[in-house]
């Protein structure tokens, strides 16, 4: 019986980490399940902290670098130099003062969504990384 809670309790937790290493947080926190044994609670909980800050850093950094981190590439823990050519991109948006001050906030919100979304897609697509 302690078995097969250790181990469902376990499977979920793996299940749990593998979606952190994609960087999906879709699923709700790992926290609402409760196991009967100390040791299980204390790792979900640490699980739960550790899933709390990796969202947290993702906000502010970019995924492709964040996926290297989380996904245990050693050049991504390291500090390094490294001599690369590199395309730069810089975009604008034709007329977007009139825009703004002709739309709602939300129409505003909606649009530069949008936009920002098909931008980064196709930046990532060629495995480009976006800094502002």
């Amino acid at each position: 019986l302690v078995a097969v809670v250790v181990t469902k309790s376990l499977r979920r937790l793996v299940r749990s980490m593998h979606r952190l290493r994609a960087l999906d947080f879709r699923k709700k926190d790992y926290r609402k399940y409760h196991s009967r044994i100390k040791e299980i609670n204390t790792l979900q909980e640490s699980f739960s902290s550790l899933r709390a800050s990796i969202r947290a850093f993702s906000k502010f950094v970019p995924t492709t670098v964040v996926k290297n981190i989380v996904g245990n590439k050693a050049k991504a823990r390291q500090l390094h130099v490294e001599k690369k050519v590199v395309t730069v991109l810089f975009s604008d948006i034709q007329g977007f003062t009139s825009i703004s001050e002709a739309l709602n906030k939300e129409d505003l919100l909606r649009l530069l969504t949008t936009y920002l979304t098909y931008m980064s897609r196709t930046v990532e697509s060629y495995h480009g990384v976006i800094g502002e």
